[in-house]
């Protein structure tokens, strides 16, 4: 847990540089979510769009603790960055 918390801090760190305010969220069973706010001029696919660019760069940056596909062989012992949750028709905050 301490790892995710780690990961979540600079998650935040970097979005803070994109200057996009961040909030996390511990959730228990589910992990941790960054809710960041975001222009709300931007669609649900504008959004995802952003959050997709983000959670590569997060991969690239991070090689060894996160992913950004959803594949159980790269995710085992590693951090998953979900951005596919960011679409207008799912549970996730979105615009």
């Amino acid at each position: 847990m301490a790892e995710w918390a780690a990961v979540a801090r600079i998650a935040r760190e970097a979005l803070g540089q994109l200057g996009l305010n961040c909030l996390l969220v511990f959730s228990g069973s589910k992990g941790i979510h960054l809710y960041a706010q975001i222009d709300g001029r931007k669609t649900s696919e504008q959004a995802a769009a952003v959050a997709h660019d983000f959670t590569m760069s997060m991969e690239l940056q991070l090689l060894d603790l996160v992913v950004a596909r959803m594949d159980p062989v790269l995710s085992r012992g590693n951090l998953l960055f979900d951005w596919s949750q960011i679409r207008q028709w799912m549970t996730t905050v979105v615009p």
